[in-house]
């Protein structure tokens, strides 16, 4: 559950910016901003970390 609130950080300026343009090429031209601007500290963070817990349960028991 905590991903939703994470994604919706990254998701929602993006959707603004769909409903805005009236082209594929208009938005294209927009993503790079929108993805310098968006603020994925806390989506990269869950992500190392469940990562590494995946990472731990593999190897677990393979001694």
């Amino acid at each position: 559950m905590d991903w939703e609130p994470q994604m919706t950080r990254i998701t929602n300026p993006i959707i603004e910016a769909i409903k805005k343009v009236e082209d594929y090429d208009q938005l294209r031209e927009q993503l790079p901003q929108l993805l310098d601007k968006a603020d994925v500290k806390k989506l990269t963070e869950s992500l190392s970390q469940a990562g590494l817990m995946a990472y731990g349960t593999g190897v677990e028991g393979q001694e």
